[in-house]
């Protein structure tokens, strides 16, 4: 088995929704980081994330949609929060995940990461883990 890892270490929201409450977000670098040095602990490679052409995420999302996000996120300081309050009326499906000033990036480096497990698969035939 081959191992993607992007680690959005820049990306640590510090809450979410869960079951109606407002909790502490469990992600964050020190844990991801560890999962990491597990992986490493018995595989010795990892397969580089590749950047792929942010057209991509227009298979999966409206061009308005991603234009609102990125827009929140520019209105965002670097250490604000902004919990979306309703389905569909922020445009945002999750509405328990806070967005940040850096979402979009961190949003597109995790489809980066997948494209690239999902191209070394193909071409290796050889399953890929990814971790973002």
């Amino acid at each position: 088995m081959d191992y993607v890892v992007q680690l959005n270490k820049e990306f640590v929201p510090t809450k979410e929704i869960d079951n109606g409450r407002i909790v502490r977000n469990p992600e964050n670098p020190e844990r991801l980081k560890k999962i990491e040095n597990f992986i490493l602990s018995f595989k010795k490679e990892i397969v580089p994330s590749l950047e792929f052409d942010e057209r991509i995420v227009f298979l999966a999302h409206t061009q308005e949609y991603v234009e609102y996000l990125r827009e929140k996120c520019a209105s965002l300081k670097r250490e604000d929060e902004y919990l979306p309050e309703v389905f569909f009326i922020d445009k945002i499906f999750d509405t328990g995940t806070p967005i940040k000033y850096n979402t979009f990036e961190a949003a597109k480096a995790a489809v980066d990461a997948t494209l690239t497990g999902i191209q070394n698969t193909l071409e290796n035939k050889r399953p890929t883990y990814v971790l973002t």
